[in-house]
């Protein structure tokens, strides 16, 4: 009777540790993600800045301190410290596309990133010449 008590015993713990190890693995291979929603701002006219208020959200497997930059700038946008997800609303206003990046706290490498496309209805404010005029 211990002897089978011994068995299921140390089947339960090995079934447990499998189980607790393959969650693990799995969690460490969902990679991490970046959205900017929406994804893209719309102007009249092409060279025209574009006003958007945008919501940025991430999310990692990996609880850590993240921070949020706009590439090309050293100051970081906000952090979040023990976090394994965080969102953050900001009004833009760009003629040109804008990268983000989400950084681990004290590494200059980007963990995620995404980008702000900037889009317009019409080309040119210019009129178009005309091939010849009569006056």
């Amino acid at each position: 009777m211990s002897m089978i008590k011994r068995i299921t015993r140390s089947t339960i713990l090995s079934a447990i540790l499998i189980c607790c190890v393959s969650i693990k693995t799995h969690a460490a291979d969902i990679k991490p993600s970046l959205k900017i929603t929406p994804d893209r701002c719309i102007s009249l006219h092409k060279g025209q800045t574009c006003y958007q208020k945008i919501t940025i959200h991430w999310q990692s497997a990996i609880q850590a301190d993240y921070c949020l930059f706009q590439k090309g700038i050293v100051s970081p946008l906000q952090c979040w410290k023990a976090s394994s997800n965080g969102e953050l609303k900001i009004d833009i206003q760009s003629t040109k596309p804008i990268d983000y990046e989400l950084r681990r706290q004290g590494e200059h490498s980007p963990f995620a990133t995404s980008s702000l496309s900037i889009h317009w209805v019409y080309k040119s404010t210019k009129r178009q010449k005309r091939g010849w005029r009569l006056f």
